[in-house]
């Protein structure tokens, strides 16, 4: 789609790169969300991931009865190799953090653990806390 980048591909194809194009952006979305911790942008992504993610498959299907030109394969290939790398590093940023909340909600836990100190005759009670 080099000369036609200004023009709409409306082929199952073009739509299917677009469709690629669109979810990568949108998972880049989603890792700026995590990095600005913004739980509620983060929502939102993974409802459009999976609304775009179910395009795909549609288009996927509808493509069996057409089959893609060398052109469109290329960018189809292209546009895979980097939505592959994209969700490459949403998954590797995704598992840090969730190791991450689990450090973090152990911690929070073993600080809210009641704490007993003897004063004189009675114990008094202690607890710590722990804001995430």
């Amino acid at each position: 789609m080099d000369h036609a980048s200004h023009t709409l591909d409306t082929s199952c194809a073009g739509l299917y790169v677009s469709q690629i194009e669109t979810l990568r952006k949108e998972i880049d979305a989603a890792i700026a969300s995590i990095a600005t911790n913004d739980s509620h942008a983060l929502q939102e992504s993974v409802m459009r991931q999976e609304f775009l993610a179910a395009g795909l498959a549609f288009l996927l299907r509808q493509m069996k009865s057409e089959l893609p030109s060398s052109q469109h394969r290329a960018h189809i290939l292209n546009s895979a190799d980097r939505l592959r790398h994209t969700v490459q590093c949403y998954s590797a940023l995704l598992q840090h953090s969730g190791r991450s909340i689990t450090v973090r909600a152990s911690l929070c836990r073993s600080h809210t653990l009641p704490a007993f100190e003897v004063r004189g005759a009675r114990p008094v009670r202690q607890t710590w806390s722990c804001e995430m």
